[in-house]
């Protein structure tokens, strides 16, 4: 006897198959027609219909997207999903495009992650809140002291934290990344929450447990369109991730508020609730608590992974290039000593040592294909037309692995950063890390401040060899805008 279940869908198939012809036609069209549309668009690959061209962006999309500008030149559009997308690959018609033509290009729509309650107010925000709110987060960190002596302070002794964590592994091979990411992570909980953890604490460690759960996770480029597709099972460590990411936020941000004395601001969360239950707040932001709870996971997120990333890379490349590790070392022993700790005010009498947190950041930036944009109005870049509502992207990797560019970028070569006599260092023209324009990377001064600190610090302390049997290896992966060092173990032999 025939299973009625089976019947019945057996039944339904010609009105199925007459469905998907129709979506299938439909959707052709659509794509025909509003290709038709634009006028003057750069050129760039084929795509399919709902999504795009994604599938040639692969598992590495700030190479797979270099190759593409190699053969569509400087500028070229992609559908990345259903979404028209400009990848500018020159770093003039990225100050162009960010800088002088700010007012049709500064808009974001980064990740439509509300549903998940983990999407922030300050990287993603698009709007009249953009400016005014840059701006009060510059000035409350400078406040807690962002580019003063204190904040200069507080990273040297949170890099002695991290030399100890160091040195506790007894020259044993290990995985470094979570230590360095709590290190820099603490920097930002005490500009922000005024609060550092202990790398012991359980409440730190399923902090940065749950960051990296979200950052790491990869795929994000056709998701963020179907975000459904985050229901999936392989981003299960994702949702459960951003779950007790969002708990533990809420406790620190609710402690805050019930210990809030707006006479008193003692960091940059303080600051925040500060202006907007003010009178005057309530003119310059359109926010509340969650817009402050969202503006504080953005500075979170970026502050802790970004910075600990290229320190890992940094690391990473110490051992797979020891005669550059060598030059660090005796450039801070013969500049610095054993027993000074390093300073800012060491920055120019270390050049070598600064020119290679530069070539880290060129050869494994972060944020490889960069942080997408969206044109509120038509404007023209380079003699082609990019249409309102596009999205735009300036990556990275394009640029700082250019050979038109740079000599040889495959290379590690710190001394391109040098001036030939290799006394002083010098940034090219070429060399953006953190972004162009308005929407430019806040914490910039932070960042360089922090990465020349800790590792100044690190490479006095200690010497990274690869373990016995380790295979030297250049490769890495792509999660959530960010790119990551493969998993890997470094042994950490002190300097004396």
């Amino acid at each position: 006897m025939a299973n009625p279940l089976l019947v019945a869908v057996f039944s339904y198939l010609p009105s199925f198959r007459l469905l998907l012809i129709f979506v299938s036609v439909f959707l052709i069209v659509k794509t025909v027609l509003q290709k038709k549309s634009y006028t003057n668009l750069p050129p760039g690959p084929w795509g399919l219909p709902v999504i795009g061209a994604t599938f040639r962006l692969g598992a590495n999309p700030g190479r797979s997207l270099y190759e593409l500008s190699r053969k569509y030149g400087k500028i070229f559009s992609i559908k990345i999903g259903p979404r028209l997308t400009m990848v500018i690959n020159d770093v003039e018609l990225v100050k162009e495009a960010y800088g002088k033509k700010a007012d049709a290009t500064s808009a974001r729509e980064l990740y439509p992650l509300n549903w998940m309650d983990t999407s922030g107010a300050l990287i993603s925000c698009s709007g009249s809140d953009v400016k005014p709110l840059r701006r009060f987060l510059l000035r409350s960190l400078r406040d807690f002291g962002l580019g003063k002596k204190s904040s200069e302070l507080l990273i040297m002794e949170e890099a002695q934290h991290l030399c100890r964590g160091l040195a506790q592994t007894d020259g044993r091979s290990f995985d470094p990344r979570d230590l360095i990411q709590m290190a820099v992570a603490n920097i930002i909980c005490t500009l922000c929450f005024g609060q550092r953890f202990d790398y012991t604490s359980s409440e730190f460690n399923q902090l940065i447990t749950s960051l990296q759960a979200v950052s790491h996770v990869s795929g994000f480029t056709i998701a963020r369109d179907f975000p459904l597709l985050f229901l999936a099972p392989r981003y299960k460590a994702f949702r459960e991730g951003g779950a007790l990411l969002r708990k533990m936020m809420d406790d620190i941000m609710n402690q805050h508020k019930l210990t809030f004395d707006p006479q008193s601001p003692r960091d940059v969360t303080d600051k925040l609730y500060q202006e907007t239950t003010s009178s005057a707040g309530k003119n310059q932001f359109s926010f509340g608590d969650d817009r402050v709870f969202r503006t504080m996971i953005d500075l979170f997120g970026a502050g802790a992974d970004t910075t600990s990333t290229v320190l890992q890379f940094a690391i990473w490349h110490m051992a797979l290039n020891p005669k550059v590790q060598n030059k660090v070392l005796i450039e801070i022993l013969t500049k610095v000593g054993i027993k000074t700790p390093p300073e800012m005010a060491d920055r120019a009498r270390l050049p070598y040592t600064y020119a290679t947190i530069n070539e880290v950041l060129r050869m494994n930036h972060p944020v490889p294909v960069n942080l997408l944009h969206r044109a509120t109005d038509a404007f023209d870049l380079a003699g082609y037309t990019i249409p309102k509502d596009a999205e735009m992207i300036a990556p990275m990797w394009s640029m700082h692995m250019d050979p038109d560019v740079w000599e040889n970028p495959e290379k590690f070569d710190p001394e391109r950063f040098l001036t030939p006599d290799g006394l002083s260092v010098t940034l090219p023209d070429g060399f953006i890390p953190f972004s162009s324009g308005s929407r430019m990377c806040l914490g910039e001064n932070l960042a360089r401040t922090e990465l020349f600190l800790f590792f100044a610090t690190i490479m006095q302390h200690f010497t990274f060899h690869l373990p016995p049997g380790a295979i030297p290896s250049h490769s890495g992966y792509f999660g959530f805008f960010l790119w990551f060092p493969n998993q890997f173990k470094i042994e950490a032999t002190p300097n004396f």
